[in-house]
């Protein structure tokens, strides 16, 4: 079983661990092997 979360940087690191974070998240919800990617706005 695999997902993933993935976030772009633009400036704030932090950010960007929190986009990722709610990102993988959202994969887990979406079923088993799955992933989820947030661009930077």
């Amino acid at each position: 079983m695999f997902s993933a979360g993935i976030a772009t940087i633009q400036n704030d690191p932090e950010e960007a661990m929190r986009e990722a974070d709610l990102s993988l998240y959202k994969a887990k919800n979406a079923g088993r092997n799955r992933t989820s990617y947030k661009e930077a706005a």
